[in-house]
């Protein structure tokens, strides 16, 4: 466990530094490479399309995806560094406010505001099918299906967007149907930019809201979904893997086959 947890931290260490643009040291310089005229006086060193392209090959060998679904992960992590950067301190009414004139949506955490980052065709696709093959199973029970445009209150001073929500019975919705405050599932669709927050600090706000069941974490460049559920006053995580893989839900009283899930998506 030790060494994959250091593979995998090292790998996103590399896709970090192939998001920036250096790498020289790893591949040595290719046809091109050198000092941006534009980004001479930061001394950083730009990559010519043949060394990028290296190394992002080199990233993907080591953490086992295509070069496709690596240069979609760095796009993650530039977005990531980007949202990072432009964390805001407000009140709780202040980020209401904000949030709702706001272009994207933003995560707020005992009064900082984090802009959250775009998704990928792959993000799209996924949620489009659990969204499709939950409805059905669903439709003829006590359900509400929300997409990622409902805000989950974890506490009064923390609000999280998950990808998607589901409450069995009827929702406690604040007056403005914004926020939801009983959810009995919650799920996040990862990548390699996301991973370690959602498998770690959102998945702990998200296991301290009393009504929750069940949280998702779906992987969206493996067939993979690792499933947390309540078991009286404990959570026991289990993992699926594979497209014969079937997640059973007792919460919600049916099953949810990773074929379906996946549907579509080429790995």
């Amino acid at each position: 466990r030790h060494t994959r947890d250091y593979a995998a931290a090292h790998a996103k260490y590399l896709a970090s530094r192939c998001a920036k643009l250096p790498f020289p040291s790893l591949l040595g310089k290719g046809p091109g490479d050198g000092v941006c005229r534009s980004q001479r006086k930061q001394g950083r060193h730009c990559m010519s399309p043949v060394t990028r392209s290296k190394a992002i090959a080199v990233v993907g060998q080591i953490i086992g995806y295509t070069e496709a679904q690596v240069s979609e992960s760095v796009i993650g992590l530039r977005r990531q560094t980007m949202a990072i950067d432009s964390i805001r301190q407000m009140t709780v009414e202040e980020y209401f406010a904000f949030d709702e004139a706001s272009e994207y949506k933003n995560e707020y955490i005992d009064g900082e505001v984090y802009p959250m980052t775009g998704g990928t065709a792959y993000h799209a696709e996924i949620m489009y099918n659990v969204g499709f093959a939950l409805g059905l199973r669903l439709r003829d029970g006590n359900f509400h299906f929300y997409t990622s445009a409902m805000r989950n209150s974890v506490s009064p001073t923390r609000y999280l967007y998950p990808d998607f929500s589901i409450v069995r019975g009827e929702p406690e919705l604040d007056e403005g149907a914004i926020n939801l405050f009983n959810p009995t599932l919650v799920a996040e669709v990862i990548s390699p930019a996301t991973a370690a927050r959602d498998r770690g600090f959102k998945r702990e706000q998200y296991q301290s809201i009393p009504s929750l069941q069940v949280y998702l974490v779906i992987d969206q460049f493996k067939a993979q979904v690792e499933v947390d559920s309540r078991q009286d006053d404990r959570w026991q995580t289990q993992e699926y893997a594979g497209l014969d893989a079937i997640v059973p839900l007792p919460a919600l009283d049916c099953d949810l086959p990773l074929a379906e899930i996946y549907s579509g998506i080429e790995f």
